[in-house]
């Protein structure tokens, strides 16, 4: 037996000694006997596969378009512009959010303007 063994259950029931080359009446089997049993079919080369296709050319020609857009400078300062904005939306959002308030809107004094005709005169200042 290898290194590595495995115990195939269904149903709760042990079934590990059904396997060709496994011993009879044991519950543990080599990994080696597991890997050659679904070598065969258990792989991730699947032509026919559509949707596998469909996300290798989706996300092939994504990452093409990605690599030639990043050589041109003006490009990367689009993809950072663009970044920055995002960011700068999603802190705008979470402060909103989390604040209950929208951020740098203070409680500012009222402006006090002259009536025509009427005189204004400033607060004293405490130190006099």
């Amino acid at each position: 037996m290898g290194k590595f063994v495995f115990r195939l259950l269904y149903n709760g029931n042990v079934i590990t000694d059904r396997l060709d080359r496994c011993p009879q009446n044991s519950e543990l089997c080599s990994l080696d006997v597991l890997f050659e049993t679904i070598g065969p079919f258990a792989t991730n080369n699947r032509p026919s596969c559509a949707v596998d296709l469909a996300a290798k050319s989706f996300f092939g020609s994504l990452l093409e378009h990605t690599t030639s857009m990043l050589k041109n400078p003006m490009d990367k300062y689009i993809v950072i512009a663009v970044a920055g904005v995002s960011f700068l939306f999603g802190w705008f959002v979470t402060y909103v959010f989390f604040r209950r308030k929208i951020p740098f809107k203070g409680r500012r004094k009222p402006l006090q303007t002259h009536n025509a005709g009427v005189e204004f005169d400033p607060p004293s200042s405490p130190i006099s």
